[in-house]
């Protein structure tokens, strides 16, 4: 069994307008709010500035906003064709997904935007992953971070499986994850020594903030979009 982290380049400026539409389409969302869609999408117009002078306006072909608040919705769909691709190779029996516990559910992707996390069985499958991440990469013109993406084995993974697997993904393998918007994901048995990090980033905020300088309703909006932001 293994874990691997697949890091897309850009995801958000690459996605193909022609793959959203299609599968907002077939996930039967009316024709009015598709067109509303189109129109918030297809409209943008940008510029650069080059040495202080501002460019002419010109309008993007591919890609979604990441500062407007629907672009992660709509990017969350478009991974959707990655989630049907891989469910495909499933029921072909070309991949096998990895339950969690006897009793659990069994689970293949964990999709977090720019980061994706995969759980599978190696056992000639990696060949077939490997092919089911290209296809979604080329219809929907992603591109994988081979650099930045790693794979962590299971304790009992043959040797010579994990030399063909690399060989076949190109990618790295690890011992850990890392972390996510700053919280780890290897969360072992030291539960304090993994969340110590946050701990003190709340602290050092804390301690920035001259109390007697805030009122009480100052106090309680500092506590709501600081310290509460930072666990969330």
């Amino acid at each position: 069994m293994a874990a691997i982290k697949i890091d897309m380049s850009k995801a958000f400026d690459r996605v193909k307008w022609n793959l959203l539409f299609s599968l907002l389409e077939k996930l039967l969302f009316s024709p009015h709010w598709i067109q509303l869609i189109r129109e918030c999408v297809t409209t943008v117009q940008c510029s650069v500035i080059v040495n202080g002078q501002t460019s002419d306006t010109f309008s993007p072909n591919c890609g979604l906003k990441q500062e407007d608040p629907l672009s992660p919705i709509l990017f969350a769909i478009c991974t959707e064709a990655l989630s049907s691709t891989l469910h495909h190779y499933q029921l072909n029996n070309q991949l096998k997904r990895v339950s969690i516990a006897k009793q659990g559910p069994h689970i293949s992707q964990l999709l977090l935007a720019e980061d994706c996390y995969f759980f599978i069985h190696l056992d000639h499958n990696s060949v077939s992953f490997s092919s089911a991440i290209n296809i979604f990469c080329k219809d929907a013109g992603q591109i994988t971070k081979h650099h930045k993406s790693i794979i962590t084995f299971s304790p009992n993974t043959p040797t010579p499986t994990k030399s063909n697997t690399l060989h076949t993904l190109g990618i790295i393998a690890s011992d850990t994850f890392g972390s996510y918007l700053g919280i780890p994901l290897d969360i072992t048995t030291n539960r304090r020594q993994i969340f110590i990090n946050i701990v003190d980033k709340i602290k050092r905020k804390i301690l920035s903030w001259k109390s007697k300088f805030h009122n009480l309703a100052s106090r309680v909006t500092l506590i709501k979009s600081g310290l509460q932001a930072i666990l969330v």
